[in-house]
């Protein structure tokens, strides 16, 4: 539950920015409209119960991925499921300079997977950083926005510099899933040793985990024991 301090912030900020629906981009003084939300297609418990991915058939535990590679990090869920809906809020938010998209988007990942969360008893959220030099460009993360919201609501500290991008990779999306290992291979860094041995790891999309488990993979070797994922959505298992 957030502190006091942290509501009284979120009023004040309410109050200079009002809340803007993600979906449809109007105020939304409850964080986005009932008919936007129910644009947006939850997760259901029909996934895989290692990266989160959404699984056609229900007699299925493991999409195709996980039944033959193993991740780094422990477990991932998503909240929803990658529909067009949900495409255009990530689109707005990353490329639009919609930072204001990320405290309702940040409410709903709380609000879906707030139970979840609790049950893998993070100590931090730590956001997948960007790197610098793209980042100046952008002008801001959007995965730490959302963990800087999700934080805010669950009054889990956030550690926005806990893992350091080492140098620029190609977009994702024009790759392979072989080549996307390969593309990241050594290009996170812990800042130093960590503290924490439960950290959730918090991203926008969930495709074929290989993000994820480069940054699981560094913060492990910074001494963290235990790494859950968080994204806001992800595709159908494949």
């Amino acid at each position: 539950m957030r502190s006091l301090t942290g509501q009284m912030k979120d009023a004040a900020l309410n109050l200079i920015f009002p809340p803007v629906c993600p979906v449809c981009g109007k105020p939304a003084p409850g964080y986005i409209h009932p008919e936007c939300e129910e644009r947006l297609v939850p997760v259901n418990r029909q996934r895989c119960i290692v990266c989160g991915k959404q699984l056609g058939d229900g007699r299925e535990t493991l999409c195709l991925d996980c039944r033959h590679r193993r991740h780094e990090f422990n477990q991932t869920i998503s909240v929803f499921q990658y529909t067009e809906a949900a495409r255009q809020c990530i689109y707005r938010l990353k490329y639009k300079n919609k930072r204001e998209y990320a405290a309702p988007l940040g409410h709903l990942m709380w609000k879906y997977a707030g139970r979840r969360i609790r049950f893998y008893r993070p100590e931090v959220i730590v956001p997948v950083p960007m790197y610098a030099a793209k980042k100046r460009r952008r002008g801001y993360n959007q995965a730490e926005l959302l963990a800087q919201a999700l934080s805010r609501e669950s009054g889990i500290p956030c550690a926005a510099d806990a893992l350091i991008r080492t140098r620029a990779t190609r977009p994702m999306k024009e790759l392979s899933g072989g080549e996307r290992a390969a593309n990241l291979a050594g290009a996170f860094q812990a800042d130093g040793p960590l503290p924490w041995k439960r950290v959730l790891l918090l991203d926008d999309i969930y495709t074929s985990g290989s993000t994820l488990d480069a940054c699981a993979a560094a913060l492990k070797e910074a001494g963290v024991q235990e790494v859950c994922g968080i994204c806001l959505c992800t595709g159908e298992g494949f």
